[in-house]
């Protein structure tokens, strides 16, 4: 089984669409497990709603607590069934229609990873600030795996045995990167997409994010220091 863990805060006007596309590509044997942060706009209802209406298994998680979007990926791994994961965002940035693909690619690979930044790959619609911001991210995200273009992508697959036995323990928005820096995988693909801004909804990123994003990375190196000294 394959398994779509989708976080959501305040995503009301996009999941609808989101589940509605994502259902229209008929995959055989999938779940989608959308993990909903009690947004105050109430996404959980029209989950609920759109679930009653589509051929699509859809399991809502409804979290109370701390808002963050990695624990809320964590805990639909946690409830998830398949043993292919799956992450993506729910703002209609990442392109489901590319989601057959990735899972072809899946068939001789561990890990693959929609990327924005090689050949074919482009980000659409953005400010040159948060254009500027997104160059040193990954800058900085590449320190820890050089060898992968877009190591900060949200959009991405895996097969599930390369994160057992693993203590993911991510901060912020970036999931992606502890996976990659952490799993236990042989072969890794990234496959172009064209990242497109939301037209629905407000972007989470923030001075917050920033500085949390910042610590992650810093605790991956440490991490990483840690498992070489042994």
């Amino acid at each position: 089984m394959i398994s779509l863990i989708i976080p959501t805060y305040n995503e009301k006007e996009n999941i609808g669409k989101l589940l509605t596309l994502i259902s229209n590509l008929k995959i055989k044997n999938f779940e989608i497990i959308v993990v909903d942060d009690n947004s105050p706009d109430k996404t959980a209802d029209e989950v609920e709603k759109i679930a009653k209406e589509l051929p699509l298994e859809i399991k809502l998680i409804k979290r109370r607590g701390k808002r963050d979007l990695s624990l809320s990926v964590l805990e639909g791994f946690s409830q998830a069934r398949g043993e292919i994961l799956g992450v993506m965002d729910a703002d209609l940035s990442h392109p489901p229609e590319i989601i057959p693909k990735i899972l072809k690619e899946l068939e001789k690979n561990d890990f693959v990873v929609a990327s924005r930044k090689i050949s074919g790959g482009e980000i659409k619609n953005w400010p040159l600030k948060r254009k500027i911001f997104s160059g040193l991210a990954t800058f900085l995200a590449k320190t820890l795996v050089p060898k992968i273009s877009d190591p900060l992508s949200g959009f991405f697959f895996f097969k599930k045995k390369i994160i057992e036995g693993v203590k993911l323990s991510p901060i912020g928005y970036k999931i992606c990167l502890e996976i990659l820096v952490k799993g236990k995988f042989q072969k890794v693909k990234e496959i172009p997409y064209v990242f497109k801004d939301r037209s629905f909804g407000r972007s989470k990123l923030n001075f917050r994010v920033i500085l949390k994003f910042l610590f992650h990375v810093l605790k991956l190196h440490l991490w990483k220091i840690k498992k070489f000294f042994g």
